[in-house]
């Protein structure tokens, strides 16, 4: 379709200073044939009062051969509004070997004399690499200033010429178009296998700057690989990742990966692009209370999930190191990010609780051993004691009612205690034994 539109566009170009023959286009000063001249439909707008093609190499049986430059004037002007740049070798008149091209834009009608400036913003499309039969082919660097994706508009030129570069990302659910790819080509586009680097700064969804390095099956991530993104926004439910690494199968990490984000780092088993399996979940900072992180996991204060991972979130026998809390160290089971389950914590003093948590709080019944040598058994109800047995390191104990929990902070001072609260009965060493009613640890007897 791409050839017939070139044809049809050509047919009518009148007062045309070239010649053309059959499929072949005549370079004005040398009289050497060239195959191809357009390559992007933008070119082909401007060429509706004639071109001007010069080639300053040597020509064979009548076609531009061995190194030279070959120029396109979209304009029969001398000085030229618009072009094509391809420095390099031709062989029967056809880009083949090394070369560079340029595909040069308009700048809103402004000349461009024919020893055309190369300045980043002038250019469409840049190519450094290998050719043959005028496609890209073997490994090439290409560039683009070129708006991705294309608006529903767009020529089928311009869409053929932007699916050549398109790579589809499974990982954001999304089409990505390469402002710079460097790799192998073949027949014009990225081939099908073999390791590459592609750059966007266009997505269709995000605005991000998207580097992806790494092997390359049939225009999608596929083997070892590496995604980094620069400019990061933050995305919806704090979803950002500045980097993912590891084994890629159709564009999403699957087996061993490593992915790390504005404010945490995973490092563990990933299936179908989320983590499943095991791992480490590492965050860095917390904001209200909550990690800005990847995981729906809202406990306080955590810095460090190690176990098993489903869905995403950590789910099985998982191990969690706190910072900046009284707590150091969880070690149990989790469901969807939360402890879940009977599970044991180690405080900063030396201290343990062993217990039922539900939703990430104590609830039911747990038992709290301190490093002074008292214990606590009994109920908790939202992550504090409510009822239960104090037996205290004098041999004492109070059984009946509670509430607060200890906290100690980095320091090992102790801002709350376990309190009596409520109707108990207190039991002395000596075995003396009375009931009482306390109100935040300060205890009445009674009758």
């Amino acid at each position: 379709m791409k050839k017939i539109l070139l044809c049809c566009l050509f047919i009518g170009i009148m007062n045309s200073i070239y010649t053309q023959t059959g499929k072949y286009f005549t370079a004005e000063s040398s009289k050497c044939k060239v195959v191809k001249v357009f390559i992007d439909s933008r070119v082909q707008q401007f060429a509706d009062n004639g071109i001007r093609i010069t080639w300053d190499g040597d020509c064979s049986n009548g076609f531009a051969s061995g190194k030279g430059t070959l120029y396109v004037f979209c304009d029969t002007k001398s000085d030229g509004k618009f072009g094509i740049l391809y420095e390099g070798t031709l062989a029967a008149g056809k880009k083949s070997g090394y070369g560079w091209l340029v595909v040069f834009d308009p700048l809103n009608g402004q000349a461009i004399n024919e020893q055309i400036p190369f300045f980043s913003f002038l250019y469409r499309y840049e190519y450094k690499g290998s050719f043959k039969n005028d496609e890209f082919d073997g490994y090439g660097e290409f560039t683009t200033n070129y708006p991705y994706p294309l608006p529903a508009s767009a020529s089928e030129s311009d869409i053929a010429a932007n699916q050549r570069l398109r790579l589809y990302m499974p990982f954001w659910r999304t089409d990505i178009y390469f402002s710079e790819y460097k790799g192998n080509f073949v027949n014009g586009k990225i081939a099908d296998t073999g390791n590459g680097t592609g750059i966007t700064s266009r997505m269709k969804w995000f605005a991000n700057t998207v580097r992806y390095t790494g092997a390359i099956k049939k225009g999608i991530p596929n083997g070892n690989g590496r995604i980094d993104e620069a400019n990061v926004f933050p995305l919806p439910n704090e979803q950002s990742f500045l980097a993912a690494s590891g084994n890629f199968v159709n564009g999403v990490l699957n087996g061993y990966g490593k992915e790390t984000g504005r404010y945490f780092e995973y490092e563990g088993e990933f299936l179908n692009g989320v983590r499943e399996g095991k791992g480490k979940l590492t965050f860095y900072e917390w904001s209200a209370d909550k990690p800005n992180g990847y995981l729906n996991y809202s406990r306080k204060l955590s810095s460090i999930v190690e176990g098993d991972f489903k869905n995403g979130n950590a789910n099985g026998f998982c191990t969690i190191y706190y910072q900046n809390s009284a707590a150091y160290k969880y070690t149990g089971p989790m469901k969807n990010g939360d402890r879940e389950g009977t599970g044991e914590v180690e405080f900063l003093d030396g201290s343990k609780f062993r217990g039922n948590f539900r939703s990430g709080v104590r609830v039911g019944s747990g038992s709290r051993q301190f490093a002074d040598g008292s214990r606590f058994s009994g109920e908790y109800m939202n992550d504090k004691p409510v009822n239960g047995t104090m037996y205290y390191k004098d041999g004492a104990k109070y059984e009946g009612g509670f509430t607060s929990v200890e906290e100690v902070d980095r320091s090992g001072k102790k801002i709350n205690m376990y309190k009596r609260h409520g109707s108990g009965t207190m039991t002395e060493k000596d075995g003396r034994r009375y009931n009482v009613n306390c109100n935040n640890d300060n205890c009445t007897e009674t009758n």
